[in-house]
């Protein structure tokens, strides 16, 4: 194994973690919006969940897992600076924020028009309510997240810093 990537093995742990919060916030803000946006008026037996509920639950988990991956590369680049001295540990969990309501944008954007799709159905008011719903959400993961981040980062020696948060992978 290479010497920088087992020096980035904290933060590949912590992208994990992030990847699986941000698909289980969309699988479970997804089946909302399936079931109170985009579900039919009629009534299904009770053993059978309406496709509609389905769709949304999956394309939130992707909607979600993507941003969070996406949310993990802009907190690398973001965390360079940390690194180099020039962002105190607060900046840093600030931009956990900035990014997360990135995050949910692209994560409420990805679900909605994913479910338009799916349906049939254009609602202009199932993409203001999602994106209503999607900045706070994605706020507070980021918030969340970027707390956990910026302790590993804080938890890694300074001369793993370049290595552990570069973008590039060091050609040697």
């Amino acid at each position: 194994m290479p010497e920088s990537s087992a020096k980035r093995w904290p933060l590949a742990i912590v992208g994990v973690f992030v990847c699986a919060v941000g698909a289980g916030v969309g699988a479970l803000l997804g089946y909302g919006a399936g079931y109170l946006i985009y579900g039919s008026v009629r009534v299904f037996p009770p053993t059978h969940i309406p496709p509609p509920v389905e769709a949304g639950r999956g394309l939130g988990a992707v909607g979600g897992l993507l941003s969070g991956y996406v949310w993990c590369r802009l907190m690398q680049r973001s965390s360079r600076t940390f690194f180099a001295g020039r962002r105190r540990p607060a900046g840093l969990t600030w931009m956990g924020i900035l990014w997360g309501v990135v995050a949910g944008v692209l994560a409420a954007t990805v679900l909605h028009a994913g479910m338009m799709l799916a349906t049939g159905r254009f609602s202009p008011d199932g993409v203001a309510i999602g994106l209503i719903v999607g900045v706070p959400a994605g706020a507070l993961v980021g918030l969340l997240c970027g707390a956990v981040w910026v302790r590993v980062c804080m938890g890694l020696e300074r001369p793993w810093a370049d290595d552990a948060c570069s973008v590039q992978d060091d050609v040697e």
